[in-house]
Formats: structure tokens, C-alpha cells, sequence
């Protein structure tokens, strides 16, 4: 997002001394005597200003998800709708899916299109184009892992799950169909090269906004088992037994997989689009531990984000804060991630995501508030479809809510070491 700096207005010591004279006021001292005087009064007010520039920080961000598969994405009807409730919600970012299951909703020669599009219809490069015009921002959501999800597996024969089964990922017992879908390994060198380039191609030949990384992580401790992990693994370790999922070794080297894919992607982007603004979405599990390194992400989905901050690989951070918070239990949850997010971010903002479909609009409009209080800057919502799986209350009356909460954000920020832990 963008830094906006306040223009103050400064005045000269002869103006200051012509000013009193203008409203009758004699000046006690001379202008020699009153210099000191106005030098000192000056750096007040400079360094007023300077804490008041860091905490306002950037625009604050009022974003929402789109997903493919709901209702408000990818024909012109949806897409006109879903702008419309966007500026009626007060929106000023769209991050829009268009890549979910190793498929396109856009124009691409590099894998197949998804369903639902209409004939000679590019939904991304209309999106942009009504969007922009609205001055909303859009984001491209990919889904850079997982390649699939459903009760069998794809029909298209260039699907990259049968052009590739090399490439996915196992369980520790052979399995390659998780709870979430079926990924990619992260450890298959080859797999990281081709999803860099869906995302290069992205970003080439689309004007927008930034590049949004959803499941850049494992499924669970369990999995990263393919046959040519291991094989790598045991070449770069020494190691000649499979590891246990909790092999702190193996662990590490999970971890530096899904590391070294955020950075090739980086890479890229940055070679590409420097300006381009780089997120993840990432995983904010159960209660909050005192450690970072203790966090569901680190020790079991090879999701090392506050390593990318410190590094920077990406640009801000939209941990998925998702609870039902008209539970006290849950509104405790919720509130306890806030100040580690912020502690853990590395000076880098962080956009916090809210499931509007676990909660309802009023409990979702209190979220804002929480984390708008908590110094934060800005908040995504799950998600904005006009209807769908992932929706529990009308998008109207959703928008409704989310407009009573714009306002100032405020933020300030401190430190963050690489490998602090608290």
C-alpha cells in the first residue's frame, strides 16, 4: 500500500516576528533572541510529526477474498455486482482467485481454464478494469500448493496431477489425499520452477495490484513424503532412514522448501514489477503461544512467515485470525493472535483475516474494531461471494457492517530480530 506524509506548513522567523506584529502583539525579544527560541519550537513540531507520519503508516487496507467457485466471480453480471457492494462495504482491495486447483480464471497458456467462465471471456482483465475505475485494488489469489480437492480426481488429461503424479505430495504412509485437497510437494524442485512461472505469467501480463499466496505451506506434519524429497533430503543430509514428521531435521528442511519458494517467486516478481506488494495468506491455529517457533505453521505446515518478513520475501502479512467470536472462547482466541502479530511482524504490515462465514456481520464488524484497536493495519474478509460454501449471511447485509467501521487507523510498530522467540 501506499505511505501518505502529511505537508506541514512551516513559516520563517521573519514571518513569525511580521505575524505579531500583523495582531497588535509586540514581540518581548528581538529576532536574534527569539532564533533559539523558534529552532527549538521547530524540532517540537518536526518530531511531532515524525511520530505522527510512523503512526499512521500506510493506508490502512479494507480487503476482501473472492473465490472462483461462488457466486460475484467470473461473469460480467457477478463482477458488476460484486464491485458495486464493494464500494457499498467501502472496500479499497479485492484479492480475487484466480488460480485454485492448478486452473485459470484468466487467460493462460499454461494451464487449463477453470469452469464457469464464459466464451472469450477474461474475468481477471475485466475485474481489473471495473475495479480500477472504482479505485479498488486487486490482488491475484494462487493457490500455490494444493492442485486439487474433490471426491475424484481430475479428468483433464493436462491437469498437473496427472501430467505430474511424481510430483505429489505423501503422506507418511503413502496417502497423497489430505484433508485439504491433494498438494504438491514442496520439496520437488521442478514443482517450484512451474508454479514460479504461473505466477510470472500473472504478473507479466496482468496490471495488477499484488500477488496474494494462498496454501504456500504442507497440508500437515504428515506429509512431504514423495520420492524425490526423500531422495533429496537424504542427499543433502546424510540421513538414510525415512524421518519420523517429528524429526526436527526434516522439519527444518521442510520448512527451508517452502522458504525457498517464497523466494524464487520474490525473485521474479520483483525482476518483473518491483512495486508489485507480495502477501501470504497464513495460518493462525488454535491458541496463541508465547513463541513463534511454537506456532502450529512453524512446527507443522513448514510455514515459516515471520521469516519471510524478516527477510523480505513478502510485503505484508494476512494471517487467518478465522473464529467464531459470539463465542467467549473463541473472542479470547481471537484477541490473543492480535499483539503477536503485530510483535512478530518485522515492520511489515499486517492485514488481518476474518471469516464472515463462521461469524455474522455484527461479529465481524466487532473484529474490525478489535483490530483496529490493536494498532494493526487493516483487515480481509472471507469471503466477499455473493453466494456459495463459504457464505452465511447476505453479502448486502455484510457490506452494511464493514461501512460503519471505516475510519483512522493507527499504528506503531517495534522491532523484530530474526530469531526472537519473544
Amino acid at each position: 500500500m501506499k505511505w501518505r506524509v502529511a505537508q506541514p506548513a512551516f513559516v520563517s522567523v521573519t514571518q513569525f516576528h511580521n505575524i505579531l506584529l500583523e495582531r497588535g502583539l509586540r514581540p518581548v525579544i528581538n529576532r536574534r533572541k527569539i532564533l533559539p527560541i523558534f529552532l527549538c519550537l521547530l524540532l517540537v513540531v518536526v518530531t511531532a510529526l515524525v511520530v505522527a507520519y510512523i503512526q499512521s503508516g500506510r493506508e490502512h487496507v479494507r480487503g476482501a477474498w473472492m473465490t472462483g467457485y461462488g457466486t460475484g466471480y467470473p461473469t460480467p453480471d457477478e463482477i458488476d455486482r460484486t464491485i458495486t457492494a464493494a464500494k457499498a462495504a467501502k472496500l479499497n482491495l479485492i484479492i480475487v482467485e484466480v488460480r485454485r486447483s492448478a486452473d485459470a480464471y484468466y487467460r493462460s497458456d499454461i494451464e487449463p481454464l477453470a469452469s464457469g467462465i464464459p466464451p472469450n471471456f477474461d474475468p481477471l482483465a475485466y475485474l481489473l478494469k471495473i475495479a480500477h475505475a472504482e479505485g479498488i485494488n486487486v490482488h491475484a489469489w494462487v493457490s500455490v500448493y494444493r492442485i486439487w480437492r474433490g471426491d475424484s480426481a481430475p479428468s483433464d488429461p493436462e491437469h498437473l496431477a496427472n501430467k505430474h503424479p511424481d510430483w505429489i505430495a505423501r503422506s507418511y504412509g503413502g496417502d497423497i489425499n489430505a484433508p485439504a485437497g491433494i498438494f504438491v510437494d514442496p520439496g520437488v524442485p521442478n514443482a517450484r520452477d512451474y508454479i514460479t512461472r504461473v505466477v510470472t505469467d500473472i504478473v507479466r501480463r496482468y496490471d495488477i495490484d499484488g500477488l496474494h499466496l494462498d496454501f504456500i505451506r504442507y497440508p500437515d506434519a504428515q506429509w512431504g513424503y514423495s520420492k524425490i524429497s526423500l531422495d533429496r533430503y537424504f542427499a543433502e543430509t546424510g540421513a538414510q532412514a525415512k524421518p519420523k514428521p517429528n524429526d526436527l531435521r526434516w522439519q527444518e528442511w521442510k520448512r527451508d522448501q517452502v522458504t525457498d519458494a517464497v523466494r524464487a517467486i520474490r525473485r521474479e516478481v520483483r525482476r518483473l514489477k518491483p512495486e508489485l506488494l507480495t502477501s501470504a495468506a497464513t495460518i493462525a491455529y488454535g491458541s496463541c503461544p508465547a513463541r513463534f517457533s511454537d506456532t502450529y505453521a512453524y512446527k507443522h505446515l513448514g510455514q515459516d512467515w515471520r521469516r519471510w518478513l524478516s527477510e523480505d520475501l513478502i510485503d505484508a502479512n494476512m494471517p487467518m485470525n478465522y473464529r467464531d467470536t459470539r463465542r467467549p472462547e473463541k473472542l479470547d482466541e481471537f484477541r490473543e493472535w492480535l499483539a503477536p502479530l503485530s510483535k512478530w511482524s518485522c515492520e511489515k504490515p499486517v492485514f488481518v483475516g476474518l471469516a464472515s462465514y463462521v461469524s455474522d456481520a455484527q461479529a465481524v464488524e466487532a473484529q474490525v474494531d478489535e483490530v483496529r484497536r490493536a494498532g494493526l493495519d487493516g483487515f480481509v474478509v472471507f469471503c466477499f461471494n455473493a453466494s456459495g460454501i463459504r457464505v452465511m449471511e447476505s453479502r448486502d447485509k455484510l457490506a452494511f457492517s464493514l461501512a460503519k467501521t471505516d475510519s483512522c487507523w493507527k499504528k506503531w510498530k517495534g522491532n523484530c530480530g530474526r530469531f526472537l522467540d519473544d
